[in-house]
């Protein structure tokens, strides 16, 4: 019988639930030698002070336990998904074999009070698009995720917070947000998330604002996750800071995408933005005539990426 050769992923597994072990043995080991050791003072305020560095340290460690615990349980409903049988996905439909020409519309921050609207507009023109969900926004509107899993749209993740300045201090903080919205995705729809989305974009000067990290430890984040990073080349311009009439977006999405085989539309769903919504129309039916299949981003799609690994 020939020997079963372990997944990469499986191998990401049994590392981190080695991870675990060593985090938790450390944390218990260093509260007994603490606590211990704290007997041997004599004066109250030397007690005091001990229990205090305890306490610290021990918080500490167990932040970082969390995150292993997190990671890991991301990992293990990855491996699952890997062991169950897979139909293989051909994307027949994804490339108009007329025009040779394929559309992703993307639809950034959701979900919002504006995201079933937008659902709706789809649902008459029957096409599919990719949401990639802030998880802030999650508690709000839970059914929504849902009912975009039902009527045929992919899922992405936004990180939970979007703030910069939180995401962008370390890879690590970054990991953090990734893995914690994908937890509540998966709680929420049982969907396995694996495209992502930077806020700002790989291409944004962030990394750099708030991290010494080099350029290639984001990106290489990603792939150490399993997942896939999805920039856009069509920008609707609806998040520019200052409000777009419906034909000023429109005019962005149609001019933008010029004689491309493949474009990935970046758009926002938020409240304010009623003239995306309103735009949509026009965007879809335009971008149709022009011979593009609009799909929704899978596991095939050729990714868009402002920046790459060289």
């Amino acid at each position: 019988m020939a020997k079963r050769v372990k997944t990469k992923r499986e191998k990401r597994l049994q590392q981190l639930m080695t991870l675990i072990i060593v985090a938790i043995v450390s944390c218990i080991l260093n509260l007994v030698l603490m606590v211990g050791g704290s007997f041997t003072y004599f004066s109250m305020k030397d007690l005091k002070e001990d229990f205090a560095t305890m306490k610290e340290e021990y918080s500490e460690r167990t932040m970082l336990l969390e995150s292993y615990i997190s990671q890991l349980t991301y990992e293990k409903s990855q491996l699952l998904e890997e062991e169950e049988p897979v139909r293989e996905e051909t994307n027949v439909n994804e490339v108009n074999y007329d025009t040779g020409k394929i559309a992703y519309l993307t639809f950034d921050d959701g979900p919002t009070d504006l995201t079933p609207k937008v659902l709706d507009v789809l649902a008459e023109y029957n096409v599919k698009a990719t949401f990639f969900i802030k998880g802030v926004m999650i508690k709000y509107h839970p059914d929504l995720l849902n009912r975009i899993v039902e009527e045929g749209h992919t899922l992405g993740n936004h990180t939970v917070t979007h703030k910069y300045e939180e995401i962008y201090t370390s890879t690590e903080a970054l990991k953090a947000e990734i893995l914690e919205n994908n937890r509540r995705i998966l709680e929420q729809t049982g969907v396995v998330v694996t495209a992502f989305r930077f806020p700002g974009g790989s291409s944004n000067s962030m990394f750099a604002t708030y991290s010494d990290e080099p350029l290639e430890n984001w990106l290489n984040l990603i792939d150490d996750l399993g997942m896939e990073y999805y920039d856009w080349n069509v920008s609707s311009l609806d998040a520019t800071g200052t409000l777009k009439t419906p034909d000023e977006i429109y005019n962005a999405v149609i001019s933008g995408c010029g004689n491309s085989s493949q474009v990935t539309v970046l758009m926002h769903d938020v409240n304010t933005n009623t003239s995306t919504l309103e735009a949509l129309p026009r965007i879809i039916e335009t971008l149709q005539e022009m011979g593009y299949s609009i799909q929704p981003i899978t596991s095939t799609s050729k990714p868009v990426q402002h920046r790459t690994v060289q």
